[in-house]
């Protein structure tokens, strides 16, 4: 069984905050798991999030540091930190 991520251990892996994903989780972007007050993420859930994340051309990034000032997703920008998040991912940080 694979361990299972903190809201410390996601933001990590995409550079964030926690509170960015609990604001991910909050618009039901990424599912967790309850395990009574606690939230917990799978592997597998991560990984599902990344791959949408990249092909809804960041529209998740809008409400980060990631936009543009007219409110719009800067594509390369975007695949910088998906490709981030996917090296940290693989390297299990």
């Amino acid at each position: 069984m694979k361990p299972l991520l903190t809201y410390e251990d996601v933001g990590r892996l995409f550079g964030m905050s926690k509170w960015w994903v609990m604001k991910q989780r909050r618009l039901g972007k990424i599912k967790p798991i309850y395990f009574g007050p606690m939230v917990r993420f799978e592997e597998e859930e991560v990984e599902r999030f990344l791959k949408e994340w990249n092909e809804s051309s960041g529209e998740i990034s809008v409400a980060t540091s990631q936009a543009t000032p007219n409110g719009e997703a800067d594509s390369d920008e975007v695949e910088r930190l998906a490709k981030r998040v996917l090296y940290n991912f693989q390297k299990g940080r």
